[in-house]
């Protein structure tokens, strides 16, 4: 018969550890809101901080998201939330939207590039003087 001793503290650490990166199946697979975006558009140029709402979005140890096949970099998440900004694309609507947690691929639609806005005059062409 074994004992454990000391080796329970390392034990028990060892399964929190496992227990905390999901190496377990999980009852639910994450899964996206409708709609899966706010804002749901944004400027072709990029730049847009995106909030992506869904459920069971903070388990696993791993999570990238793409936006039209494009990176949108991932600056924060919780458990129903991931905040990422958008990269620069062509203007197209309703992209497709999709998410990666370690292994589990989850997609949506309803991001839309736009044209980034133009100046076409600024009035009043003058300021004051000194």
């Amino acid at each position: 018969m074994k004992k454990f001793g000391n080796d329970v503290t390392e034990l028990s650490s060892s399964i929190l550890s496992y227990l905390l990166t999901m190496h377990l199946p999980c009852s639910q697979a994450p899964s996206l809101d409708i709609p899966p975006v706010i804002p749901d558009q944004g400027p072709a140029s990029g730049g847009t901080l995106v909030t992506v709402n869904g459920r069971d979005l903070g388990i696993g140890s791993r999570r990238e998201v793409f936006i039209r096949r494009q990176a949108c970099q991932v600056v924060n998440f919780t458990v129903d939330t991931i905040t990422c900004v958008t990269a620069a694309s062509l203007p197209v609507l309703n992209n497709l939207l999709e998410v990666r947690i370690d292994d589990w691929v989850i997609t949506g639609r309803g991001y839309d590039y736009l044209s980034d806005p133009t100046f076409e005059s600024i009035s009043p062409m003058l300021s004051f003087s000194r």
